[in-house]
């Protein structure tokens, strides 16, 4: 997954995080696991995919961030596609019709 435990770690207690434990909390462990990007396997993005629905807008944005560049397009245009219909906020709307994908 990653190259060093602390990034392991990083990821590992991103996804552990309780949806109480505080908005600040999970936007800045997801910037860290953003700056890491390189390092994230498809199976990481789809775990990231998945806690989008526990995530505060915030959160959606910096995940969304992560999937367009990890993920193919043709691989997200679906959960874009119902993310855009369903999100009112104009940049998550953004980040579904990014074309920037692999």
């Amino acid at each position: 997954m990653f190259p060093d435990l602390n990034s392991t770690y990083i990821f590992n207690y991103y996804v552990s995080l309780r949806r109480d434990a505080g908005n600040y909390i999970g936007r800045a462990t997801l910037d860290i696991i953003y700056t890491n990007r390189k390092y994230l396997t498809r199976n990481d993005c789809l775990t990231l995919k998945e806690l989008i629905k526990r995530a505060d807008i915030f959160e959606k944005r910096a995940i969304l961030r992560i999937l367009n560049e990890k993920l193919p397009r043709e691989e997200r245009n679906a959960f874009a596609k119902n993310i855009n219909m369903n999100e009112s906020d104009i940049f998550l709307k953004a980040l579904c019709k990014n074309k920037h994908a692999k």
